[in-house]
């Protein structure tokens, strides 16, 4: 399935593993549990899956209730020099900064906490005004699949009439556009 909040989040995760390898991605309010289950086509609880994350070969560990299992499972992948891309997504884990089961694989490779809210804004911005994205954001208990919905599958939206007419990414850059058209056909 592609629509832009998954490209962007699987963007953000790709650079990640690019960098580190291995992605301990701590979900305390499972809020990313439906991208994963695009990037699966599972409901979790285990692993380790090979699946694509953004064009990318990634074997995927889910959290099926305990971290030891989850380590168990992730042991063989990282015993080798040369270990393939790891994530291990921990879906209603809170990381503990003192004891965590999995703070080998966390300072080997790299710790996410993303917060769904934000990786939205920044993926909405490519297609609404930041007003409209504002509107989606604030409202109460805002889930990825509502996020989904108000983006679009395939590109099949709606997009920001205003992004639209106006040239820029920035609402300052929007409305220095919209004065320079306004002058202009008033000068004529």
């Amino acid at each position: 399935m592609t629509h832009l909040l998954h490209s962007y989040i699987a963007d953000q995760l790709v650079e990640r593993l690019g960098r580190h390898r291995v992605v301990v991605w701590y979900d305390p309010r499972a809020e990313f549990e439906p991208f994963v289950q695009e990037a699966t086509g599972t409901n979790g609880g285990g692993g380790p899956d090979l699946v694509s994350v953004g064009g990318t070969p990634v074997q995927m560990i889910t959290h099926d209730g305990s971290l030891y299992s989850a380590r168990a499972r992730v042991e063989p992948l990282v015993s080798g020099d040369e270990p393939p891309a790891i994530v291990i997504y921990l879906a209603g884990v809170t990381r503990d900064p003192d004891g965590s089961v999995l703070m080998e694989l966390e300072l080997a490779g790299s710790r996410w906490e993303p917060q769904l809210k934000q990786l939205a804004r920044n993926a909405l911005r490519q297609r609404f005004t930041d007003g409209v994205v504002d509107e989606l954001l604030n409202r109460q208990n805002v889930t990825y699949s509502d996020l989904v919905a108000a983006a679009g599958v395939d590109g099949e939206s709606v997009p920001s009439v205003l992004k639209t007419l106006l040239k820029g990414r920035s609402p300052e850059d929007q409305r220095a556009a919209w004065e320079t058209q306004y002058a202009e056909a008033h000068q004529r």
